[in-house]
């Protein structure tokens, strides 16, 4: 398991947090419920793990 329940990621673009996993899902693929804001909307979806990459926040301040 790569990402763990609670932990930012990106999805398509968006910030998002992994709500739960499930493992070797589909094929030995695990898979991920993510939630992500869309304008005003709070969705859910279900993706590969495939799919996620890490959330990297930078810190300007930091040289």
């Amino acid at each position: 398991m790569k990402f763990k329940p609670g932990q930012r990621v990106m999805y398509k673009n968006y910030e998002s947090q992994v709500v739960f996993c499930y493992e070797n899902y589909k094929d030995n693929k695990n898979a991920y419920t993510v939630k992500f804001k869309r304008g005003e909307m709070e969705l859910h979806r279900l993706c590969y793990e495939d799919e996620l990459e890490e959330h990297a926040q930078i810190d300007l301040w930091d040289s």
